[in-house]
């Protein structure tokens, strides 16, 4: 299978174990997802560098599965998830900067100019998340602030499977004897 294909549709199941039972079949599914996405990423490295940064956050995102698993205070399990959240969008950020620079080096500007777009939105959704995730410990009602970030980070990464899934046939995407 093609990396990026792989990539895909570990973000597929990552997208899809967004639940908010936090049950353990869920948190199952996002670490499938987690570890479909690193290995889809790990194996780009050879063509683009930047990919071990985001092999590194999908890794992120496999350990605060585990975290949210295991049996912990009520206050870390929050916390996990919350981290969970961010990593979707970091995910973004650091996968779709390393499609970005593959493509810009490949000449490929549709599928460079949708990566940056997708990166710096992801950037966006990223700090407000972060923001009104700390502001709302203050003030409860930015809570409804976070949760629109979340679904906007859920969006974005489903756009970022898309361009993944239509990219993944590229010949300067395939790795060993496939690259033509």
């Amino acid at each position: 299978m093609l990396p990026l294909l792989h990539a895909s549709f570990g973000w597929v199941f990552v997208i899809l174990a967004v639940a908010p039972y936090n049950g353990t079949l869920d948190v199952a599914v996002d670490i499938v997802g987690w570890l479909g996405i690193a290995w889809g990423w790990h194996r780009l490295i050879s063509v683009e560098p930047r990919f071990a940064t985001a092999r590194a956050v999908a890794l992120a995102g496999v350990a605060t599965a585990v975290v949210r698993l295991l049996p912990w205070p009520e206050p870390l399990v929050l916390t996990a998830q919350v981290v969970a959240v961010g990593l979707v969008a970091a995910g973004v950020v650091s996968g779709a900067g390393a499609l970005m620079a593959a493509a810009a080096a490949h000449e490929s500007p549709l599928v460079a100019a949708q990566s940056s777009f997708l990166r710096w939105a992801a950037v966006g959704v990223l700090m407000i998340e972060c923001g009104a995730g700390l502001g709302s410990l203050a003030v409860r009602t930015l809570t409804g602030l976070v949760s629109a970030a979340v679904l906007l980070g859920f969006g974005l990464a489903a756009w970022f499977t898309v361009l993944q899934i239509l990219s993944a046939g590229r010949g300067y995407l395939r790795v060993g004897a496939a690259r033509r």
